[in-house]
């Protein structure tokens, strides 16, 4: 049975953090669409930050005015119709050809999310990376349920490469990356995609922080009794059980029997030749476990993973750009892109 209690614990910089900014106590009545407006306006403001101020790791001269964004409706069905926002870095003369694509799948436990909560993110990454980035908003809880978001992100994903050429993009280098719930979307679209068209379409996936699976059907039995991250991390920081649960509740039953929203637990031959896989695991997180189970399992069925651990601080960290684990993620995404994509 594993162990993967080493990574947790309470990173010093966490505790200094919650010194210096004490986290605000939420009414116990908040209502789903009360905290749903107030997480994404808190997202919003810090992402418009991070616009401002994008950490310069390998593009120093570049500014906020370098980065262009547009957005698309696609339509899902005959009802309905969703949003992508594109980010590119502005054409010039100098800068011809074909870019990788970045398909980004947002997180917030399916109940958050939005376009000016990811720009930070999304300039963050054309900035220093010089790829298109294409942010894929599904639709959220309470108005929907399952399978309503993984069905947006797989139109989300064939929208990309029906227009690769529109984008300016290399239809041989689209990956998907996605944070927490998002982390689940993109194991889902690249698995369908590969289901669908009989090969990896996709060049790669980024799993942030993910959900794997449904919390009634995590495989216990795997980790060593009292060392579990449900177990440890139950109370800690921006997702406890009673966060856990309440996202789980508004997905609704389906999502609990849905073979896809429980990817960790499919088949070996439905995960064989999945394709390169990097995993970043915050240690003090409840969902730890089932990034380094998933792990496990696909390096077993021969598939290419690689990882980062945070530990001692909790799921969605990244929020706080004033960390260093934040600093030090960003500077591992990057080379987790660019090792992906290879030259």
């Amino acid at each position: 049975m594993a162990d993967f209690s080493q990574y947790g614990g309470v990173a010093a910089e966490w505790e200094l953090l919650v010194e210096s900014q004490p986290q605000v106590e939420l009414p116990a009545d908040i209502t789903p669409i009360e905290l749903q407006r107030l997480t994404n306006e808190t997202r919003a403001l810090a992402a418009q930050k991070l616009v401002q101020g994008v950490e310069k790791y390998t593009n120093p001269t570049a500014t906020k005015d370098d980065v262009v964004k547009e957005d698309f409706d696609i339509q899902v069905d005959s009802d309905h119709v969703i949003t992508l926002r594109v980010y590119k870095r502005k054409a010039t003369d100098s800068t011809p050809g074909k870019r990788p694509v970045y398909v980004w799948f947002h997180g917030g436990g399916f109940l958050f999310g939005t376009f000016d909560g990811e720009d930070g993110h999304a300039f963050n990454v054309v900035k220093n990376l010089d790829i298109v980035v294409v942010h894929v908003c599904y639709r959220h809880t309470p108005e929907i349920a399952w399978p309503t978001p993984r069905e947006d992100a797989l139109v989300g994903l064939d929208w990309v490469f029906e227009h690769i050429d529109a984008l300016g993009g290399d239809p041989d280098k689209v990956l998907v990356a996605g944070r927490s719930a998002g982390g689940l979307l993109s194991a889902i679209v690249a698995l369908q995609d590969r289901e669908k068209h009989d090969k990896n379409r996709v060049r790669g996936q980024i799993l942030d922080i993910p959900v794997l699976s449904h919390s009634a059907n995590f495989p216990v039995d795997l980790i060593l009794p009292g060392k579990g991250s449900y177990e440890e991390n139950r109370f800690a920081p921006l997702l406890p059980t009673a966060r856990l649960d309440l996202f789980e509740s508004l997905l609704g039953e389906e999502a609990k029997a849905d073979r896809l929203y429980n990817i960790l637990l499919e088949p070996d031959e439905n995960l064989r030749g999945s394709p390169p896989t990097h995993f970043h695991i915050a240690g003090r997180d409840i969902l730890r476990d089932q990034s380094f189970l998933f792990m496990a399992k696909l390096q077993r069925l021969g598939v290419s993973t690689s990882f980062n651990v945070y530990q001692g601080v909790p799921h969605g960290f990244r929020r706080y750009g004033e960390l260093e684990a934040s600093k030090r993620w960003d500077r591992d995404h990057f080379d987790a892109i660019r090792n992906i994509l290879g030259p």
